[in-house]
């Protein structure tokens, strides 16, 4: 079997990531439909983030590839914390997948030891990532690369109703 490589993504990888990307997002969407819909031009729309990404050096998107087999990526960025925090700046992993066919072989280790080491790159010292707490893969794979829960964040979708004098109210599903 030939050995597996990660190397940073190219604007030839376009298609292949994409893939990659709606299959992560097919699973979250099984996961919470509601909150995770997507536009009817989501991949189109992606595909262009995707080429933005390629080119902004505050941004790295590796591949995992055997015998130039997509496998997985991880998209990187480097962003600015709020003005009263030090350090004012920190890396966040945007996205991990690894296709189905090829988890529990380290893949999503190798990427986010790539992501790492771009960090290191960039002298950034926090890097953030969060996961989908109803995603059982995700919690312990990010828990087992060092990273853990410090915030929790909420969601609910928000009905939106005209009242008797055609004003739009509000109010929590």
């Amino acid at each position: 079997m030939q050995p597996i490589a990660v190397r940073r993504a190219t604007i030839g990888d376009t298609d292949a990531i994409v893939r990659l990307w709606r299959e992560m997002m097919d699973l979250h969407q099984e996961i919470e439909p509601a909150i995770w819909a997507m536009r009817t031009d989501a991949e189109e729309a992606f595909r262009m983030y995707l080429a933005q990404c390629l080119q902004d050096p505050d941004h790295m998107i590796a591949m995992a590839v055997r015998a130039e087999e997509p496998l997985g990526f991880i998209h990187a960025a480097k962003v600015q914390r709020p003005p009263v925090l030090e350090p004012p700046v920190e890396g966040i992993i945007h996205g991990c997948c690894v296709t189905r066919n090829a988890r529990r072989q380290g893949i999503g280790c190798m990427l986010v030891a790539e992501a790492t080491k771009w960090f290191r790159e960039q002298s950034l010292t926090i890097a953030r990532a969060s996961w989908a707490i109803n995603n059982p893969l995700s919690g312990p794979f990010w828990v087992a690369q060092g990273f853990r829960p410090y915030q929790v964040s909420g969601v609910c979708a928000v009905a939106v109703e005209a009242d008797a004098n055609s004003d739009q109210t509000t109010r929590l599903l």
